[in-house]
């Protein structure tokens, strides 16, 4: 069996869509905000996970919301995660 270990990174990004690129200080309303796993250890683990027979990152996460969602997203992406510490 294939094992791949990717080390680094877990984020939830938050991605604004914007009508312009704001001046510099400036503030102005997002048209939509759209949520997904990042950093580039997950995105690279989730990558792999489609190509090879297994998966497992290491890192650490935040104990918030915001990481259960990491964590699932990463489950679902047949990533395995038991060492991506809370």
């Amino acid at each position: 069996m294939t094992t791949v270990a990717v080390y680094g990174s877990v984020n939830w990004d938050e991605i604004c869509q914007l009508s312009r690129y704001p001046g510099a200080h400036e503030k102005i309303d997002a048209l939509a905000i759209h949520s997904a796993l990042g950093g580039s250890s997950a995105n690279t683990a989730t990558w792999l996970a489609a190509r090879v027979e297994r998966v497992e990152l290491i890192g650490a996460v935040g104990d918030d919301p915001e990481a259960r969602l990491c964590l699932d997203w990463l489950a679902r992406a047949g990533v395995a995660h038991a060492q991506v510490e809370v």
